[in-house]
C-alpha cells in the first residue's frame, strides 16, 4: 500500500526538479544572452583577484584568447585600476582609468555574497576626443574673433580723436558694438580655460 504513495511522491519530486532545472536553464541562457550582447568590457573577479567571468567586450579590450582563471592584473595594468578594486571590496565604486592609450569609466560592484566583483569597463576614448576637438575649436575660433576685433576697436578709437560730429556718433557705435563682440568672445574663451 505504501509503494504506490512512495511512487507518486517520487514522481512529484522528478517533475518539480525538471521544471526548477528547465526553469534555471532558462534564465542561464538569458543571462549568457544579455552579457553576450553588452557591448560594454564586463569582468567578475574573486576576492584573489582571478577572472571567473568574462564577455566578448572585455576580451576586445583585453585582447587575448586565455582570459578565464588569470588575475586581472596580469591583463589589465592600470593602478588606478587596482585601487578601484582596494575601494569597491565592501561599496560600489567608479572611476576613470587608462588601459594602453584607451579612457575608461570603470564601475566596480561587490557581489552580495562579498566572494567577487563585478567590474564593467565603458570606454570614453572617442568622447574623450570630441571633447580635446569642441575645447580646441572654441579656443582657436575665440582667439582668431579676438585679433581683428582688437584692431577693429583700436582704429575706431583713432578716428574718434579726430572725428567731426556726425562721423563721431558712427564711430561710437561701431565702438560700442565692438566692445560688445569681444565681450562675447571673452566669455566664449572661458568656459574652454576652465
Amino acid at each position: 500500500e505504501e509503494i504506490p504513495e512512495l511512487t507518486e511522491s517520487f514522481n512529484l519530486m522528478t517533475q518539480r526538479l525538471e521544471s526548477t532545472f528547465s526553469e534555471l536553464s532558462g534564465r542561464n541562457e538569458e543571462l549568457e544572452s544579455i552579457i553576450s550582447s553588452m557591448t560594454e568590457g564586463l569582468l567578475v573577479i574573486d576576492t584573489e583577484g582571478k577572472i571567473l567571468l568574462f564577455n566578448i567586450g572585455a576580451q576586445k579590450i583585453i585582447d587575448t584568447e586565455k582570459i578565464l582563471g588569470r588575475y586581472y592584473w596580469e591583463l589589465l595594468r592600470s593602478p588606478g585600476l587596482n585601487t578601484l578594486i582596494d575601494e569597491g571590496s565592501d561599496r560600489p565604486v567608479s572611476g576613470e582609468i587608462e588601459l594602453a592609450g584607451r579612457h575608461f569609466l570603470c564601475i566596480i560592484t561587490p557581489l552580495a555574497s562579498r566572494k567577487a566583483k563585478v567590474l564593467l569597463l565603458h570606454d570614453l576614448t572617442d568622447m574623450k576626443q570630441i571633447e580635446r576637438v569642441k575645447k580646441d575649436l572654441v579656443a582657436n575660433v575665440s582667439h582668431e574673433l579676438k585679433t581683428p576685433l582688437t584692431a577693429i576697436k583700436g582704429f575706431t578709437e583713432t578716428l574718434l580723436e579726430a572725428a567731426d560730429t556726425k562721423s563721431a556718433e558712427y564711430l561710437q557705435i561701431i565702438k560700442r558694438h565692438t566692445d560688445r563682440l569681444i565681450s562675447m568672445v571673452n566669455e566664449l574663451l572661458l568656459p574652454s580655460e576652465l
